[in-house]
């Protein structure tokens, strides 16, 4: 038997080779995919790729912007005169890129308003929304056409070809001119300039004060109300003339009976005299005009000018059911009781100036060309009381109107504590110990290795010092605080009975008033101010949204701007936009809200709505312009703040003074609030 034997072809057997080689590769492959494609890391660093996309999308609106406000800020160089050609062209190729990235993040913007859309209709919301969204996409394609076209121009104009840019001279140069670069603009954030505060004082003006009946009815500061009688409380009044008018133991802007003022009240008893003497000796007088306070204000702040001391004094009077009104009239004081009254000044004329800058009317009057006398208007307070024979000790029928002026009165001044002194330390040894601590280079110009400690130990050894001479000054002296760091206190005066006569020389009484008339009140304005096409137009066909109100009822006030929903479809679609169920966690809310709901800005007192604006899409920027009214226009303040619809903005309304007694609330008031958020 022969056998045949088989040859071995090295080719074929490398393919056969190679064709397992690759089989196992594949099946290695596909195992090693799958388990890399599912392990934990793996899920993880997709759903981190997602989210950054996802975030980068997000951000698209604030790219947009900038890059729209850094094309505006070269359309507004290239606007003007004075640059040079090559200037011209880079700023043009810096443009060119700028347009390039507008149009890269159009379509991002292009896929949102597809995505309010689909929203719209998963959320079945009412065409309306729709149309709204139609709208907005309408009014943006029209502003980034005008932008991209002025852009386009400009670009041509300084790095274009001959041909292109006789083109757009000829064509292009409208897009250019009619770009209104404050339609871009949208910065909404607060800002804050010291060179630019909302209230300063103007240039002072002298005020002559009225020498005559005549003048304060001239002006229309004329005696309110008439006489009305009714039976009011057990103190009787009715035979003294106008003071049964219920009006002179009502309350108004400036005449607050809150709690703290009746609590006040009964705290003295509701005694006429002992509400005079708190009154006179416990409130420092500010020289300004006009009525910027409320009653409850100044019990807490413990200041106040003359009309806003007479309201507190009223005030405790009507709570303690003792009638009683403000009397306005011009009086006349020695020049030298006048310099210590306004607080203390060495000179007169500079006291003068001082008081008719804040709007008091004041005049000297001279005798043999001395200074002797100031003449000046002022309010001060007549109460209807039981005045013979006890002299307002007691009240059972009134008889009188006694005039009590608790605005005036003598200061004692006090420089207090040497503090340098009282601190122990020698301030120039300790810094000449901190220089010679330090290795100076003279020839390099380089100062190192000063010793901090040398001035940590300083000032800790100069705050112990002071501490403890404050401590041995008020609890081992019995000092006053005032007498220890300084300033100014009251020189009391108290009275028995009630004084039979003001202080001062009366030379006119001009009226008599329950309340204090408008002319005599500091006013604020506010003012939403439309920023949108559709808001100046409806503006113009219903009137303007503003309101002025006293500056006592909103002075250290809360004032707040928000947004709440237009109409009940607004509301129900912001309600359509929360998760079901129950929301246990702020992370379940929506990032973000779509434009297409609209608000109506709300201007609110204390919780209350005083002012409500037109209706405006979510995003849009409205401007609310607050203006002060000061009585005499002796000093002038205005501030436009900037809001964005959705937001939620505080007015600052604190004028002249600050009351602890209102922090004290505003405290207790965030105690309680505190209280129920970590209750659950």
């Amino acid at each position: 038997m022969f056998y045949k034997s088989r040859s071995i072809n090295p080719l074929n057997y490398f393919n056969e080779a190679t064709k397992t080689v690759r089989a196992l590769s594949l099946l290695l492959s596909t195992v090693l995919i799958t388990f890399v494609f599912t392990t934990p890391s793996f899920a993880a660093g997709v759903e981190a790729v997602k989210a950054k996309n996802r975030a980068y999308v997000a951000q698209s609106p604030q790219r947009m912007q900038q890059s729209v406000q850094k094309a505006i800020d070269i359309i507004a160089q290239l606007r003007s005169n004075g640059l040079a050609e090559t200037q011209k062209a880079t700023l043009s190729k810096e443009l060119k890129t700028l347009l390039s990235q507008i149009e890269e993040e159009d379509g991002y913007a292009q896929e949102q308003f597809e995505q309010m859309r689909a929203q719209i209709r998963e959320k079945g919301l009412p065409e309306r929304f729709l149309a709204r969204v139609d709208a907005m996409q309408q009014a943006y394609e029209q502003r980034k056409s005008r932008l991209s076209k002025a852009m386009q121009a400009l670009i041509a104009e300084h790095t274009g070809s001959v041909l292109v840019r006789w083109y757009y001279r000829l064509f292009g140069d409208e897009d250019v001119a009619d770009l209104n670069v404050s339609e871009y603009e949208s910065d909404t954030h607060q800002t804050f300039d010291p060179n630019n505060l909302p209230f300063q004082l103007r240039k002072a003006k002298p005020v002559k004060p009225k020498r005559s009946k005549a003048e304060f009815v001239s002006q229309g500061l004329r005696n309110q109300p008439m006489p009305h009688y009714a039976a009011l409380g057990d103190f009787d009044y009715s035979t003294l003339a106008g003071a049964s008018d219920p009006a002179y133991l009502a309350q108004s802007d400036e005449v607050n009976i809150t709690q703290a003022i009746r609590d006040k009240a009964a705290e003295l008893d509701y005694d006429a005299v002992k509400i005079y003497n708190y009154v006179r000796n416990n409130i420092e007088f500010v020289p300004s005009w006009g009525a910027v306070q409320s009653a409850e204000l100044t019990l807490g702040a413990k200041r106040g000018n003359a009309m806003d001391i007479a309201s507190l004094l009223i005030a405790l009077l009507r709570a303690s059911k003792i009638p009683a009104r403000y009397v306005h009239g011009t009086i006349e004081l020695p020049v030298e009781k006048v310099k210590n009254w306004f607080g203390g000044w060495d000179d007169a004329y500079s006291a003068m100036t001082f008081a008719y800058s804040n709007g008091l009317p004041n005049e000297g009057i001279t005798e043999a060309g001395v200074l002797s006398t100031v003449r000046m208007e002022h309010v001060w307070v007549e109460v209807a009381t039981d005045y013979y024979p006890s002299r307002g000790a007691k009240n059972y029928k009134a008889d009188a109107w006694v005039p009590l002026d608790a605005s005036y009165k003598q200061y004692e001044f006090e420089e207090g504590m040497d503090a340098l002194s009282a601190s122990g330390v020698d301030i120039n040894a300790s810094l000449q110990s901190f220089i010679d601590s330090a290795d100076i280079n003279e020839t390099e110009g380089s100062v190192a290795h000063m010793d901090s400690a040398i001035i940590e130990d300083m000032l800790a050894q100069a705050q112990a010092n002071l501490e403890a001479n404050i401590t041995t000054a008020i609890v081992d002296n019995n000092q006053s605080l005032i007498e220890v760091i300084g300033g100014k206190k009251i020189i009391p005066e108290t009275y028995s009975t009630l004084p039979d006569a003001l202080s001062a020389k009366v030379l006119v009484v001009g009226a008599r008033y329950a309340k204090l008339p408008s002319a005599l009140q500091q006013k604020v304005t506010y003012y939403l101010e439309p920023l949108t096409q559709d808001a100046a137009i409806e503006e113009m066909q219903n009137g303007a949204k503003t309101v002025t109100l006293p500056y006592a009822r909103v002075n250290n006030q809360k004032v707040t701007l928000s947004y709440a929903p237009a109409t009940q479809e607004d509301q129900e679609a912001l309600e359509a936009l929360l998760p079901d169920g129950n929301i246990t966690d702020v992370s379940q809310l929506p990032d973000t809200l779509p434009s297409y709901i609209h608000v109506k800005p709300q201007l609110k007192l204390n919780g209350n709505i005083i002012l409500e604006g037109y209706e405006m899409a979510l995003g849009e920027s409205l401007n609310i312009d607050q203006a002060v009214s000061p009585v005499n226009a002796a000093s002038a303040g205005y501030k436009k703040h900037k809001s964005t619809a959705g937001d939620y903005l505080a007015l600052g309304t604190v004028a002249q003074s600050i009351s602890p007694l209102m922090l004290q609330k505003l405290q207790t008031r965030m105690n309680e609030v505190k209280t129920i958020l970590e209750s659950g």
